[in-house]
């Protein structure tokens, strides 16, 4: 039981933010679509979707990173909390 302690903020979390990402990739994809070809259904080519991949990886970076590095600081945190009771 222990090793799933914690577990269940990341779980969800990872479930909203590709949620998020993949929501982006198909609006995206469907922008481009209509600026390049005047309708958004149309089939989007290789360069279509090269450019709604490139898009969504710069959201995707600039969603991330910031939770990441308050989950890396967290856990530093815990690590020295934990590291001061195991010294006394």
């Amino acid at each position: 039981m222990g090793f799933f302690r914690g577990m269940s903020f990341p779980l969800a979390s990872i479930t909203i933010y590709n949620s998020v990402v993949f929501g982006f990739f198909s609006n995206a994809q469907r922008l481009i679509s209509q600026h390049r070809h005047g309708d958004g259904r149309h089939p989007c080519g290789m360069a279509d979707l090269a450019a709604a991949s490139m898009l969504t990886g710069l959201m995707s970076v600039g969603l991330g990173t910031p939770v990441d590095l308050v989950k890396i600081r967290l856990q530093l945190q815990t690590q020295m909390v934990l590291a001061d009771v195991d010294g006394e």
